[in-house]
């Protein structure tokens, strides 16, 4: 009875600090935050998608892993209700109130809770003191909330990790093997939500038995062993041969200038092409690791946090538990100063901040810290180190109550907890949020508040081309990742985007107004300018991270005015606006439009003038070939007509129009045969596999 009522007041606890940690959000749960965040996960878009309308169940992985069903966030399916045990804490709140966002809501508040309960529980059986697990907990509720506060990643991850952690100690400790049996147990729903985590700490796993052991193959021992060898089987096929796909095409991309679709680039090249493509990627292993993740490809660099977590602890301990016997509390103490200092921005030690840009990490923690060259993820860094500060104070705080407070321990204890309270609550209603602070990361920038005040757009037809950074990426929502929007040709690399808004009021409002380039980290091709001039597209906006390393020189002021951009401002955080020139477009360059009208197949030849004045025509519209293999796009049959006058039945996407590559002596001769003369600038066209923007009035029928 002592204990439940302990730990109903640590839960109530906790419970009181989730509140002040996403305060207000507890005077609006049925609520989604202001603004088109409506439209992304936190606002309930991917939880209606996967559970309401597509019938999704925790198990269904090939929708969880859809690059469509998953943007714009890197891993959002994580949070939203279709991994196993949020999902059904997710319907736990939706059933009875048939409200997503209220469901989404209390589903976060549940991970900040359980997240601060689950190490509660770590650290007093590892320090043997309820009171410094009061403690841990208090102290890594914040890392959670940090993750709520900056969209990240808010999923059961940061629940489970400490009841592995701690079963697999009270196996080290105890030699039960039901202890490493429930690890395993548990160590499968992380598998199922982070299996990037899980190759690597299953074989850790297995390092932690011999070394306790000094045995393996033990009767006791076989199930274990033989279920973590068949995770390690099934992890190595889905985590190895995509991404070592993805990371040598990649790399021949940028050897070659190329861009073949997921599938087909594996037999487009020699194996000599392979081999240097490979090369290349171990020579540019660290660099890579944040230009992957940029870029959307799986993101291996946080696969470290799992295992380097238990070398933490394993180190710390010892042989045995964390001990106050064994470790010195000044010792631990004076980490935790260490901690406290570098974040409060203590100049020496900035890289440790909990409120933290990327770029402070990649020039800080990177050079200072081992495990920041291989991470290179500012918010699971964060995560990794807060877990190791949690347990640490815990560490510092038992000794002290041992050694020194003794009976003074409670009074003592109480007078911590509240202080530590005390400061999370006046830091958290120090930052202005309308609902959570999705601002602490995708705040306005220098630029924007320039364009804001001076706008030097005339027309509302005139847009903005942004070079965007990983941060703002996020920001643009609209059903597809940008880094699945590859095509044949460096047109194709944009499309419309919602530009950020600030309002008085400081909620978040968007317009779809302008393009955006995905991280391909080069500058726009004289026809994808021409391109873009004909759509409106009058300014460059480079945003801040492509300002340093190898980008730093190409992006630079003097290089861009070499190139012909009309620098009209910059600013300190890296931001840089430039003029397009009208004089990129020529009059005897072509565009290609292939138009679907009444039925038959048709191509186009414009100028950009004509095609800017056919922009304002209804009801003929542009439609765009783009690669099928390289989005996720919704899609119809229909019947048309070809060119020969034969009926054909082809597959057409409708709502994303780009430009693509295809046969350009077909369409010069047809061209030729309406009488309009060359040369053409092509963007050449696919006919086998036509993916087109249906015009309105064309009406499809099913087959």
């Amino acid at each position: 009875m002592k204990k439940l009522t302990t730990y109903s007041l640590v839960l109530a606890l906790y419970a009181a600090l989730a509140v002040l940690h996403t305060w207000p959000m507890a005077l609006h749960m049925g609520e989604a935050t202001p603004g088109s965040f409506n439209t992304i996960p936190t606002g309930g878009f991917m939880a209606e998608q996967a559970i309401l309308f597509l019938q999704e169940h925790p198990f269904s992985l090939h929708k969880a892993f859809d690059p469509g069903l998953t943007a714009p966030l890197e891993s959002p399916f994580l949070f939203l209700g279709i991994p196993f045990g949020l999902s059904q804490i997710f319907g736990l709140f939706f059933l009875p109130t048939q409200n997503l966002h209220f469901a989404i809501n209390g589903a976060m508040l549940f991970m900040l809770i359980g997240s601060a309960f689950s190490m509660f529980f770590l650290a007093q059986y590892l320090m043997q003191s309820a009171r410094a697990g009061v403690v841990a907990g208090v102290v890594f509720s914040f890392t959670a909330a940090t993750q709520c506060r900056t969209v990240d990643f808010i999923d059961m991850n940061m629940v489970i990790v400490p009841w592995i952690v701690l079963f697999l100690f009270k196996y080290i400790h105890e030699d039960k093997s039901r202890h490493l049996y429930i690890a395993v147990g548990l160590l499968a729903l992380q598998f199922y939500m982070y299996f990037y985590h899980c190759l690597f700490a299953v074989y850790l796993m297995a390092a932690i038995v011999i070394w306790r052991r000094k045995r393996f193959f033990t009767k006791e021992h076989i199930p274990a062993i033989a279920g973590a060898g068949f995770m390690g089987v099934l992890l190595i096929l889905p985590l190895a041969l995509p991404y070592l796909q993805t990371m040598v095409q990649y790399r021949l991309d940028q050897m070659t200038g190329s861009s073949e679709s997921l599938f087909s680039y594996t037999f487009a090249y020699s194996p000599s092409e392979w081999f240097n493509a490979a090369k290349e990627n171990l020579l540019y292993g660290a660099w890579l690791a944040q230009e992957y993740e940029a870029a959307g490809f799986p993101d291996f660099p946080h696969a470290a946090l799992f295992p380097g977590v238990l070398v933490w602890y394993l180190v710390l301990t010892g042989a045995g538990r964390m001990p106050r016997e064994r470790i010195s509390p000044w010792f631990l103490t004076g980490v935790l100063a260490f901690a406290v200092l570098a974040s409060t921005g203590w100049k020496p030690l900035q890289f440790f901040r909990w409120e933290m840009s990327e770029a402070l990490v990649l020039r800080h923690l990177s050079q200072i810290l081992p495990l920041g060259s291989i991470i290179r993820n500012p918010t699971r860094l964060v995560v990794f180190y807060t877990f190791a500060l949690a347990l640490l104070t815990a560490g510092a705080f038992a000794g002290f109550e041992q050694r020194i407070l003794k009976a003074k321990g409670k009074a003592a204890a109480a007078i911590l907890i509240a202080v530590v309270i005390a400061v999370i609550t006046v830091e958290n209603l120090s930052i202005p949020r309308p609902m959570y602070n999705f601002d602490a990361l995708f705040g306005p920038s220098q630029s924007d508040f320039w364009l804001a005040e001076n706008n030097p757009l005339t027309s509302p037809e005139e847009s903005i081309l942004h070079i965007p950074s990983k941060e703002r990426l996020y920001q643009y929502d609209e059903g597809v990742p940008p880094a699945r929007l590859y095509v044949e040709s460096n047109v194709g690399l944009y499309r419309h985007l919602w530009v950020r808004q600030t309002s008085a009021n400081s909620h978040t409002s968007f317009l779809p107004r302008d393009f955006i380039l995905p991280e391909t980290r080069r500058l726009p091709s004289l026809e994808a300018q021409e391109y873009l001039y004909a759509q409106g597209v009058r300014l460059l906006v480079v945003h801040e991270s492509l300002l340093y390393g190898k980008y730093k020189e190409r992006f630079s002021r003097e290089s861009m005015a070499a190139q012909g951009f009309d620098l009209l401002a910059s600013f300190d955080d890296g931001d840089a606006i430039y003029a397009m020139h009208p004089n990129i477009c020529t009059a005897n360059r072509l565009i290609i439009l292939p138009v679907l009208e009444n039925g038959r197949l048709e191509v186009l030849g414009l100028t950009p003038s004509l095609f800017d004045a056919m922009l304002k025509q209804e009801p003929v519209t542009p439609c765009f070939w783009l690669n099928p293999k390289t989005c996720r796009s919704q899609t119809m049959w229909a019947t048309f007509s070809d060119r020969n006058g034969k009926l054909r039945r082809k597959k057409y996407s409708y709502h994303l129009p780009l430009v693509v590559k295809g046969n350009a002596r077909l369409i010069e001769d047809d061209l030729a045969a309406d009488g309009l003369k060359g040369p053409f600038s092509m963007v050449s066209l696919e006919w086998n596999e036509p993916y087109l923007t249906p015009p309105p009035g064309v009406e499809y029928r099913e087959q």
